[in-house]
């Protein structure tokens, strides 16, 4: 670091702003500078009145930064005249136009002053301050009165913010001093919320009144601030500072604390209802917006005080519906999200809420009385919604940009979901409700705009699981839930008529009504089967209409899959047209490799209920382009277009091998070797190994080829076999390029499958040796770059000791070479990898007699384990990972405790291990505790933790005493 001058710095600053070039160099030498013991002297000099704005202001952040990092180079006998300069200099700026920023900058340095001297040094600071602002005369009264309140505001946002409690070690004291001050605070801001004040002295005094809402005050405290912050509301358009104060007051403090409060306020927000709507009609948005945030967040903050008021006399019930009834009116806004108004989407979290609470297990004695109460509000806000779904004129729409079309995307979704928790309250009402909406538009056709069918249609869509599900657990009720008439093993028969019935009837030029149609169709793809002669309308709108559009072809592929695949049994009369222009759709080559895949699991479902003649005549015609693309693809070099053509043709084989499955109907009586895939897959493995021979490098095609492979054991199961050596190998040159993660995945599928026949495991075996070994040779090169292979690998290993411990115990398995890599993973950084590591040396450990090896190998390795354990423990890895630890701590306790309690004594017995802070005592007691654990994972968790908090110099702080009580619950 050069010379420390004024001249120097104020080069560096002037480099930092305006030479880009140099500024990384200019903002390392200024925070070296803020580090030194001299900034204490130049900082004043910096804030010198000739110096450039930009040299001031680093001056001023300079002096902040000291203040509040390296207070106690300040020594005692020199803090007055610290704080007597800063005043001045601030009455100094305060006079220039120019130097409001530095200003307002060296207020909060007044702050930290206070905070770090207000608890011993300076105890009547706040009082002394204000009275020092209010009798400077040489000041305009505006301007003092701002400068006040940004140091008043300072106190709480620089004890937050700058972490003042942890930084100074008497956090406790001085919050408490601070809190002390709140009566001179009141007292000076109370009259300054005013609509007679200044401008800049009232937004001044709110910000202050919200900065110490969110410090502790208590609400009772508050009651005059709140009435004069209502006042004001009510009397001026400028609300949003005004509605923030008053959010911050009643979403700060426990409402069961203040439930008389809480009640008032209720009903002072329920006046501005008029005036609202008045503003509304007048299209004072923001003011409304305002209003809306202030009502709804208060019933949300205080949704528990609302749930007990709906069980308390005539007038608590009166009001909460009063209040609830007011957020309805907002949520049923008239207009167009988001082009005429986006105030209705912020009540979506409340009607969440609202029915969360009712379902709590303390309310479920006041079940019949909730549903009575709020039953007819539910059903009125599921119609307010499909009103709001609705897309706007053609017009309207097709002038919203992209954005707007997105962010009205959304807003659908967020209704959809709205609806779906109504059904809470509902419970079959909803279908029955969303049915009467089917039948009345059915009635009006053709005299119903398309978006109000539309809209029930995308609500249908997206709630029919739940609204029809019979096994829902339900409240107990009585003759107040006022239900419909039902049937309930005809209800899913009548929906799915009427709502079918409807559609026959639409005309559906309309993409955007198609799109809700066929949403709706696939919605009910479960349901066919109970009416499966409305298949025959059903496959005509997805074959000749949905395919037949860009834009409604992912919906049409995405309906058209969930139909054949639950509806195996009623399908074949369509076989023949579902394939037939599915094969033309895939052969016009139009789709998007998702959609091509799409209709290939469509083919696939088709098939497997077809005759084995006609699967084979149907794969003659399907099959032959996806090979020949293929085998041209595989023979050119390797490039962008032809890795795409290679994962678009492997992607649709793959979504055809995982449901061309002709074993798994119950009227089948196949083998597997009758399987069409494993025809197809001998003939795929020459062409997928010509296409490693150039693309064994590339993780995108390995994947998408590893990915075929795994749908085709899946398919073939035990018919697998036949394939099983030539497959073996082509992964075992997979991993030898790359370590892929779905290699450790077919091993696992391959060692369930076969674990029972000897000559079909030793190939796997030998495959999963070979994995063993290189994965241990890559994580031996960079550990910490490939936590991610390490992890998968060790979840491997613990599925095949719990599966088939012989496979790891076999001689030839690596075992102390993947024990000694479990170890190294212990102090990774990665919560999952720790996780991983930490269960496959558990298991083995506690399968010691099946591991015969470990009896030489954990003497050898313990002090290594133990250093790695202990260090996890002390503080070298994130917090959370020691809770890891644990069962391994467990296990050698178990089964090997005198290696276990000799080698914890040898490591905690050296100096400052694992960390200075620990004392002697502390780990004597540590090793005391967990040798005698060998039972209670629980206890021997909450020995570890306590342990870990001081080594990590944090026990008895609030994270600590929060841990502790979250671990009794486990």
């Amino acid at each position: 670091m050069e010379e420390i001058s004024v001249e120097a710095i104020s080069q560096a600053v002037n480099q930092f702003y305006h030479c880009p070039a140099v500024r990384d160099k200019a903002h390392s030498w200024l925070e070296s500078f803020q580090a030194s013991r001299e900034a204490w002297q130049f900082c004043w000099l910096l804030l010198s009145p000739d110096k450039p704005l930009e040299v001031q202001f680093y001056g001023a952040a300079t002096l902040h930064n000291k203040v509040f990092k390296y207070w106690h180079e300040i020594a005692p006998e020199d803090v007055e005249k610290v704080h007597n300069r800063l005043m001045n200099t601030i009455l100094q700026y305060s006079s220039n136009p120019n130097g409001r920023l530095i200003a307002t900058k060296l207020c909060l340095v007044l702050s930290g002053v206070i905070l770090h001297t207000i608890s011993e040094k300076w105890p009547d600071a706040v009082s002394q301050v204000i009275a020092a602002f209010q009798s400077c005369e040489t000041i305009a009264a505006e301007e003092r009165c701002r400068l006040l309140l940004e140091v008043l505001t300072g106190l709480t946002d620089e004890f937050k913010h700058a972490n003042y409690g942890v930084r100074s070690g008497q956090g406790s004291a001085t919050y408490l001093k601070v809190m002390q001050q709140f009566d001179h605070i009141r007292q000076l801001i109370t009259p300054l919320i005013s609509l007679e004040v200044p401008e800049i002295v009232q937004i001044a005094a709110l910000k202050c009144m919200i900065s110490w809402n969110g410090f502790g005050v208590k609400l009772d405290q508050l009651e005059e601030l709140l009435e004069k912050t209502f006042h004001c509301l009510l009397n001026t358009y400028e609300s949003e500072l005004l509605v923030d104060a008053l959010v911050m007051a009643f979403t700060s403090h426990e409402p069961s604390q203040y439930p008389r409060t809480i009640k008032k306020y209720f009903m002072e927000v329920l006046k501005l209802f008029p005036r609202w709507q008045k503003e509304f009609e007048e299209e004072n948005m923001d003011w409304c917006k305002d209003i809306s945030r202030l009502v709804i967040g208060m019933a949300e903050e205080n949704i528990s005080l609302i749930a007990k008021l709906f069980v308390g006399d005539e007038a608590d019930q009166q009001l909460c519906l009063n209040v609830v009834g007011m957020i309805l009116h907002f949520t049923n806004v008239k207009g167009n999200f988001p082009v005429d108004e986006t105030l209705s989407e912020i009540s979506f979290g409340f009607w969440y809420i609202l029915q969360e609470i009712t379902q709590t297990a303390s309310a479920q004695e006041h079940a019949a009385h909730y549903l009575k109460l709020l039953t007819p509000v539910y059903i009125n806000l599921v119609h307010v919604l499909l009103r709001k779904a609705q897309y706007p004129d053609d017009s309207v729409y097709k002038s919203m940009n992209g954005d707007e079309k997105e962010i009205f995307r959304c807003y659908r979704q967020d209704i959809a979901d709205t609806i779906m928790y109504a059904h809470c309250i509902l419970f079959d009402n909803l279908a029955l409700l969303l049915k009467s909406c089917v039948m009345d538009v059915t009635c009006r056709l053709p005299d119903v705009r398309w978006q109000e069918v539309e809209s029930i249609l995308y609500i249908l869509s997206n709630v029919i699981d739940v609204s029809l599900s019979e096994d829902e657990e339900e409240w107990e009720i009585n003759e107040y839930t006022d239900r419909l008439t039902k049937t309930p093993d005809t209800k899913e028969d009548i929906m799915l008529v009427e709502v079918i019935n409807l559609i026959s009837k639409l005309n559906l030029d309309h993409e955007i009504l198609l799109i809700s149609v066929l949403q709706v169709i696939g919605a009910f793809s479960e349901k066919y089967e109970q009416k499966p002669e409305l298949l025959s309308v059903v496959f005509p709108i997805i074959l000749l209409k949905g395919l037949n559009s860009a834009e409604t072809v992912l919906f049409a592929t995405s309906a058209l899959k969930d139909i054949c695949k639950d509806n195996n049994k009623l399908i074949e009369p369509y076989s023949d047209d579902i394939i037939s222009v599915c094969h033309q759709k895939i052969s016009s080559n139009t789709l998007s490799s998702r959609d091509a895949a799409r209709l290939f699991s469509c083919v696939g479902h088709v098939l497997s209920t077809l005759p084995q003649d006609r699967i084979h005549q149907w794969l003659e015609k399907l099959l032959p382009p996806i090979t020949y693309s293929l085998h041209q693809a595989a023979s050119l070099s390797p490039s962008g277009p032809v890795k795409l053509q290679l994962m678009d043709k492997i992607q649709m084989l793959t979504f055809l091998f995982d449901s061309l499955d002709v074993c798994k109907y119950e009227d089948k009586t196949a083998s597997h070797d009758s399987q069409p895939v494993l025809a197809i897959m001998k003939d795929m493995i020459p062409v997928l190994n010509l296409i490693l021979s150039h693309w064994a490098a590339d993780s995108e095609i390995v994947g998408c080829i590893l990915e075929l492979i795994k749908k085709c054991i899946r398919t073939l199961l035990e018919g697998f076999k036949c394939l099983l050596e030539e497959v073996c190998v082509m992964i075992s040159k997979i991993y030898e390029h790359q370590q892929h993660h779905t290699v450790m995945e077919i091993i696992r599928q391959l060692v369930l499958i076969f674990m029972k026949d000897p000559a079909a495991v030793e190939i796997v075996k030998e495959t999963f040796h070979f994995t063993a070994r290189k994965t241990i040779d890559s994580l031996k090169q960079d550990t910490h770059g490939k936590t991610d292979l390490l992890e998968s690998y060790m979840n491997l290993c613990v599925q095949m000791s719990k599966k088939s411990s012989d496979v790891l115990a076999d001689k030839d398995f690596p075992f102390e070479d993947v024990f000694e890599m479990a170890v190294r993973g212990i102090l990774l950084p990665e919560y999952l990898t720790v996780k991983a590591c930490c269960s496959f040396l558990t298991d083995v450990i506690t399968k010691k007699a099946k591991y015969t090896r470990l009896d030489v190998l954990v003497p050898n390795i313990a002090t290594f384990l133990y250093d790695s354990l202990l260090k996890c423990v002390g503080g070298y890895s994130p917090r959370g990972n020691e809770l890891h630890v644990t069962t391994v701590f467990l296990a050698m306790n178990l089964s090997y405790l005198p290696i276990a309690t000799q080698t914890m004594q040898l490591l905690l017995n050296q100096e400052n291990y694992p960390v200075p802070q620990v004392t002697a005592d502390d780990k004597l007691r540590f090793i005391k505790d967990v040798i005698k654990e060998r039972s209670s994972k629980r206890r021997l968790q909450e020995i570890i933790t306590t342990f870990s908090m001081i080594c990590r110099g944090i026990a008895g702080t609030a994270y600590a005493q929060q841990t502790a009580l979250s671990m009794q619950f486990r």
